[in-house]
């Protein structure tokens, strides 16, 4: 892997014009006498200089926050689309082989934590229809555009995964909206992105970290529970920490169990991936478990950790009405309702995709999907599958209820599909 700095800037410009033949005609030499008297020596005479033509550039370097995912390159001569609104899918025939421009979705919140990965789809939308690149215009007045190029100036790649990635990505400001948009208007006009982020570059090796309790009847097939170790975002570093700790508590929990009781019939296994920034440990992990190890027959992710009593649960993801048996009985025992979103919320997790098994993340809901809502009491006991173990939760400390309420969740709903797989 390599970490890169950017700084520099970019900006995007039209195209030089294509040489003009009937402009400049190649004149006759005509022939000459032997007597003929010889040309005069010395330099020509001198001659106007013709007047430059006006620039069209639009310097970009502090309009907004920029990073190169792949390899670290200078390039000139970007060809820029059109200005479209964001959607999923993106249209292939408008943005191929293009740096798309892309106006960002009402809904997108900078400033939430939420935002990274928001960012993170619109990117991978972008680069799913064929562009070169991506140019965000938002509606932001600066503040959040410099938290993200204080971020990106430290960007990690995984090794050989250059071809995957997209030239440029940038997010700019609102007030390069305007001119932004009235350039590329110009249907007679053909305007290009020039782009130097002034890179360095070093490598350096890090590894997943796994932990596996064997299921007694079906030890070749798992459920597997993952988080990332690492926090790529500085800006994130409390939500990835507390996924990380709720990851950690639960399989402890899970575990211990297994060792002073019986494991239940499926293998469960810890997954704890480097992200970097880039998923690369999610896609390691994902293509090595898909030919080795037990067979992942369901992935579980903590989402958005609980910060405060919520009267849902939300499940997103590829999951069954198996599974959504399973974590209804799991949450009702605590409360809560469930909530679906059948669009995978976390994108680190989509390398899984790509290979066979149920891949899904669980936690607090979005304030959208709350709504209406009313919180109720947890009952008593919880339903969480067969062979569950001990059910008796630690004394909570009113200042880890949330991290505590993760851990019983993670924990019930791995011990639910341990019990019955798929």
């Amino acid at each position: 892997m390599a970490a890169t700095e950017l700084a520099g800037g970019s900006e995007i410009q039209p195209p030089p014009p294509e040489p003009d033949a009937s402009t400049s005609p190649e004149t006759p030499v005509e022939p000459t006498h032997p007597d003929a008297p010889a040309p005069p020596l010395g330099p020509p005479p001198p001659t106007e200089p013709a007047e430059p033509a006006p620039s069209q550039a639009i310097e970009l370097t502090s309009l907004g926050a920029f990073r190169q995912r792949g390899d670290a390159k200078a390039y000139v001569g970007l060809l820029l689309g059109a200005v479209i609104d964001y959607k999923a899918p993106m249209p292939a025939e408008r943005l191929a082989g293009r740096v798309a421009v892309v106006r960002a979705p009402k809904d997108l919140d900078l400033a939430s934590i939420d935002a990274p990965a928001q960012i993170d789809a619109i990117m991978a939308a972008v680069r799913e229809a064929g562009a070169l690149g991506c140019l965000v215009l938002t509606g932001d007045d600066g503040e959040q555009i410099e938290r993200f190029s204080a971020s990106w100036q430290r960007q990690v790649r995984r090794a050989g995964g250059a071809e995957q990635a997209m030239l440029i990505e940038g997010l700019l400001v609102a007030d390069a909206r305007k001119p932004i948009q009235a350039a590329l208007a110009d249907p007679d006009t053909s305007w290009v992105l020039d782009l130097d982020l002034a890179t360095r570059s070093y490598e350096f090796e890090a590894n997943n970290v796994l932990g596996r309790v064997t299921g007694r009847d079906r030890p070749d097939e798992a459920v597997v529970l993952t988080c990332h170790w690492d926090t790529p975002a500085p800006e994130l570093r409390e939500l990835h920490t507390r996924r990380l700790l709720a990851t950690l508590g639960a399989f402890f929990q899970l575990a211990e169990w297994s060792r002073r009781s019986t494991p239940p019939p499926y293998s469960m296994v810890l997954v704890l991936t480097v992200d970097a920034g880039l998923t690369a440990g999610q896609s390691v992990h994902a293509a090595w478990s898909a030919n080795f190890g037990a067979r992942t027959i369901a992935l579980l992710g903590l989402d958005r950790p609980s910060v405060e009593p919520l009267p849902a649960v939300a499940l997103s993801g590829h999951y069954d009405t198996l599974v959504v048996e399973r974590a209804t009985r799991v949450v009702a025992a605590d409360g809560h309702e469930l909530v679906l979103d059948e669009q995978l919320s976390m994108p680190s997790l989509a390398p899984y995709l790509r290979y066979p098994g149920l891949v899904m993340t669980i936690g607090a809901p979005t304030p959208a999907q709350v709504e209406g809502l009313e919180l109720a009491a947890a009952d008593d006991e919880a339903d969480t599958g067969e062979d569950a173990g001990e059910s008796e939760d630690p004394p909570e400390d009113d200042r880890f209820a949330g991290l505590q309420a993760d851990i019983r969740l993670l924990r019930n709903m791995m011990l639910a599909l341990a019990a019955g797989g798929r």
